[in-house]
């Protein structure tokens, strides 16, 4: 499918709708598989079960004594009477259909009361009750009643939504009938595609699979019925991309279609349309409310078996308490997370749909939990609840629920005017037990990749480095377990490290990359992920100042336009250690916290007594030495790997941050606390 900027759609009335069908565009381009219904079954796991219905739906034997005839498929009397594609309207064959005119499908003179796509949805919505209502006495392996409730969604949005598709499908037994529980989308266009689907088309159709993803979190994928003109087409939404199969013809229109074609199309449609929960796209049973979800003891394939429960704790049993809002993409990668009780205690709930090549979260926590326990969550419980879904797993761990995130915490204590000393001293301790983690993490083969405000959490003042699910294992390191939790999880050392390898220049919450990873490098490395801990520490003190309150006047260290822009600014922003915390928003702190940060700052970015930022940008893969000095200033520097850390004189270890802020001033006094802005005051003076 090729994309133009003819293929950008705009909603006056709504642009947030716009901007998120276009996202759908340009997400699917490169991703759309035009393929035969056959290949489709198959792809989902429905071949076998097709070949059977054909077998039970095709020319029935004919009795003993009967006198002959013409025996017929099933449908076959149905699609020699469909209606004729006619400008805008419908024609029904008024001679077969008089009941056509009380059920206000059409007039008197057979043409249809409604026009274009809204015949067509009429059309379809007779169609079914008409092909439910047949008689099949005469098939016995073919379902009598589809079990689906048809709701028409052309004028009143899906409930809760604001999105209006044609119709949707739902089973009788789902409560309540909205995104949470519909099974199949519907939309009609009056324009055949004979073709591409147009782009603005699978834009808006994208859009209503894209519901269905973000309430629907054990969906494998999303079937769209497309009824444009005389043709049904069935569109499946994967995580991969999506799979476009024309099903056939449905009306007649000009010579086109023969009541063979059209009976095949409506046989097709009543096996889509007769399949159980489990067997199109739900990996459980569709349950709309529900107080907690189960899970069971793994399985021999070692998977576990995912369910909705209507009781709130028990064995295995996550009672649901709330969902942390996440955003989800049409296609690639997804985490759903819920604030739960789990075995009586708070916890978190993540389910991941994530690539077969990428590594399992459960899997690092795993390795890291005997070397960093107290810097990350405890593992309740982690599995696979399915290991291959179109090239994608759904993954699950329940981690222990470890407070705020230090962005949250940030906001609060601005809102309700928190203690500045005590702010700063949490977001201290937090770089020190962060500084600390990254480094045990790497000496064990670990490497995060997505340090960021959202990824360190604080309870009790103690920070816990969360969301390992961009964590890749370092090359040439040997892994502790690494055979018995290969073996566990299923995975290929080789394979994943080679796929995490090359999203290495992409990888992380770009805000808070390294000015490197920013530029692309392929040289991923412990001083990227301390780096971006240095601007997440920041972030959280600009925001305790009501400095990222504006978006129109960010601070421009935190500024973000296109990431070669940012790594440049950036690196200009931190070119002189006695102005650069003013460019990130911070125009003041205390002197404790400046002897931290600054010892960060050095650490990061100078050699050899020399500023080194503006040389990554000419050399985005330069590897960086770090001065040990400098280290001990805000963590356990004995716990930096060989080869990073030199200049190793000893020097005393600070105090504890709390204390040491303690005894610190807050008025800007002395040399250690004098204000941010008072030295950028003086700095100019000088230069001018």
């Amino acid at each position: 499918m090729r994309l133009s900027m003819e293929n950008i759609i705009a909603y006056a009335d709504d642009p947030e709708k716009g901007d998120r069908r276009n996202k759908i565009i340009k997400a699917l381009k490169g991703n759309v598989d035009y393929i035969t219904p056959l290949v489709l079954f198959n792809n989902l796991g429905l071949a076998g079960s097709y070949h059977t219905f054909n077998a039970a739906a095709g020319t029935p034997a004919i009795s003993e004594g009967s006198s002959g005839g013409v025996a017929k498929g099933l449908f076959d009397d149905i699609a020699s009477v469909v209606p004729t594609s006619l400008g805008n309207n419908l024609q029904y064959p008024m001679q077969e259909y008089e009941d056509m005119v009380e059920a206000k499908l059409a007039k008197e003179s057979g043409e249809s009361h409604d026009k274009a796509e809204s015949a067509l949805t009429a059309y379809l919505k007779w169609l079914r009750w008409r092909m439910e209502s047949t008689d099949k006495s005469a098939w016995p392996g073919v379902k009598q009643m589809t079990g689906l409730v048809y709701i028409d969604t052309q004028n009143k949005p899906v409930p809760g939504s604001n999105v209006k598709p044609d119709g949707v499908y739902y089973f009788e037994r789902s409560i309540p009938k909205n995104f949470k529980t519909v099974h199949i989308i519907l939309e009609a266009k009056w324009k055949t595609m004979d073709n591409d689907i147009q782009p603005d088309v699978l834009g808006q159709i994208g859009d209503y699979a894209l519901q269905v993803w973000t309430e629907q979190i054990t969906r494998a994928f999303v079937p769209v019925l497309l009824l444009h003109g005389r043709m049904l087409s069935l569109v499946v939404f994967t995580r991969k991309g999506v799979m476009v199969a024309s099903l056939g013809p449905i009306v007649f229109s000009d010579g086109y279609a023969v009541p063979y074609d059209v009976a095949e199309t409506l046989r097709t449609l009543w096996f889509v349309l007769t399949l159980g929960a489990t067997e199109f796209g739900h990996l459980c049973e569709i349950q709309g409310s529900f107080l907690g979800m189960s899970f069971s003891e793994p399985k021999e394939d070692g998977t576990t078996k995912i369910g909705f429960s209507d009781v709130y704790a028990g064995q295995r049993i996550a009672g649901l308490q709330s969902r942390i809002a996440r955003p989800v993409p049409i296609i690639m990668r997804t985490s759903y997370m819920f604030r739960i009780t789990y075995e009586g205690r708070d916890a978190i709930l993540k389910l991941t749909w994530t690539p077969m090549t990428r590594l399992p979260e459960g899997a690092i926590y795993q390795l890291l939990e005997s070397t960093c326990e107290e810097q990350i969550p405890n593992v309740y419980l982690s599995g696979v609840i399915e290991r291959d879904s179109f090239g994608y797993r759904l993954e699950f761990v329940i981690i222990e629920n470890c407070g705020e995130t230090i962005e949250e915490l940030a906001h609060k204590h601005r809102l309700n005017h928190g203690n500045q000393q005590v702010l700063e001293a949490i977001v201290c301790d937090a770089i020190r037990q962060t500084s600390d983690c990254i480094a045990k993490a790497y000496s064990v083969g670990v490497l995060h990749r997505d340090i960021s405000p959202g990824n360190i959490a604080i309870k009790n003042r103690k920070a816990k480095v969360i969301d390992w699910g961009y964590a890749k294992f370092l090359d040439n390191v040997q892994l502790a377990r690494i055979e018995e939790i290969e073996e566990a999880w299923r995975f290929n050392r080789a394979v994943v490290s080679e796929e995490e390898a090359k999203h290495d220049p992409i990888t992380g919450t770009p805000l808070f990359m390294s000015i490197q990873v920013l530029l692309g490098t392929r040289s991923r490395g412990i001083m990227h992920d301390m780096e971006s801990a240095f601007y997440t520490a920041l972030y959280a003190l600009a925001i305790y100042n009501g400095t990222m309150d504006d978006d129109e006047k960010l601070p421009l260290g935190f500024d973000f336009t296109k990431p070669r822009n940012t790594a440049a600014a950036r690196s200009g922003c931190l070119t002189y250690d006695d102005d650069y915390l003013e460019h990130f928003g911070i125009p003041r702190c205390l002197g404790a916290t400046s002897a931290v940060l600054n010892s960060m700052y050095r650490f990061l970015f100078y050699e050899d007594g020399k500023y080194i930022a503006a040389r990554f940008l000419k050399d985005i893969n330069r590897q960086r030495h770090a001065n040990i000095n400098f280290a001990r200033g805000f963590m356990d520097a004995s716990l930096l790997p060989p080869g990073i850390a030199t200049n190793p004189p000893p020097l005393a270890q600070p105090t504890s941050v709390i204390q040491t802020q303690s005894t610190s001033v807050d008025d800007g006094a002395g040399d250690e606390g004098e204000s941010i802005a008072m030295r950028t005051r003086k700095r100019t003076k000088r230069r001018k």
